[in-house]
């Protein structure tokens, strides 16, 4: 390794913090102390951007935000790179699955779009309302000024899910969760957002470190020089990884860092 800094990108969910949004103490020293060594510091999320204001998350003092499944860029609270699904794309795409029965949320990097009615009922909806607060809004309040980044939608059938692959394969990629799809615009994840910086920034491709736990890490895990999994993570992650570390809650990222003297 060069004694050049190195770049870390983390996960959030179950990388970063757990299901009721509680950052370990022990992540918190760990990512302070690799900064404080000079190293950098990302997050790497598929949530886009109005999805990151919580739970004190933006008091941890990040080099940079890679959101969005690599759609949104930022570095140093600046933002370098926002790629955007054309209104009139949007709208296709929504009135496509809600057709096939298939409610959507719109993802973009100001607000949120989704009706909490047309889910059913369904509690991780309605508490992902109440929690972005400020930053949801109804799907009818969506206008051509409001930049989208992606959105997800939950599954009716493989049937239907696959009639609209085919409807919309040309501009959107698809990450299928079992209940849950996320389409982003093509050619777009969390290595690709990782690519651009090490191009903007001439960063080194043995200084990269990528921590995860989760089926959308999988492109950035594969992606990295220097793969970790947490204790927590799936299966193929784990595969996929360089090092796996210990759980969530058993200070995994703090040991992770540890492993490779990012602080």
């Amino acid at each position: 390794m060069t004694d050049s800094p190195k770049y870390i990108f983390c996960d959030i969910d179950m990388t970063l913090w757990d299901h009721e949004w509680i950052i370990p103490d022990s992540a918190e020293k760990a990512i302070r102390a690799a900064l404080a060594k000079g190293n950098r510091v990302f997050i790497n999320s598929g949530r886009s951007r109005s999805n990151i204001h919580r739970h004190g998350i933006e008091n941890l003092p990040w080099s940079g935000i890679v959101c969005a499944c690599g759609c949104h860029i930022e570095v140093d609270g600046k933002i370098l790179y926002e790629k955007t699904i054309p209104y009139e794309e949007t709208k296709k795409a929504v009135d496509l699955f809600t057709a096939h029965r298939m409610p959507v949320i719109l993802e973009g990097r100001d607000l949120h779009f989704f009706n909490v009615k047309d889910f059913g009922g369904d509690p991780y909806v309605e508490n992902l309302w109440n929690e972005l607060a400020e930053y949801a809004r109804p799907m009818d309040a969506l206008t051509p000024a409001d930049p989208i980044n992606k959105f997800s939608a939950n599954i009716s059938s493989e049937k239907d899910l696959s009639a609209c692959y085919e409807a919309l394969k040309d501009t959107l990629d698809f990450i299928n969760h079992g209940s849950v799809v996320e389409a982003v615009p093509k050619g777009h994840s969390k290595a690709t957002g990782i690519q651009w910086l090490m191009d903007r920034f001439n960063i080194p491709k043995d200084n990269i470190y990528a921590i995860g736990d989760s089926v959308n890490d999988s492109e950035m895990i594969s992606f990295a020089a220097h793969a970790i999994a947490m204790g927590n993570a799936v299966p193929e992650i784990k595969a996929m990884a360089e090092y796996v570390t210990s759980d969530i809650h058993e200070d995994g990222l703090y040991r992770a860092f540890e492993h490779y003297e990012l602080m």
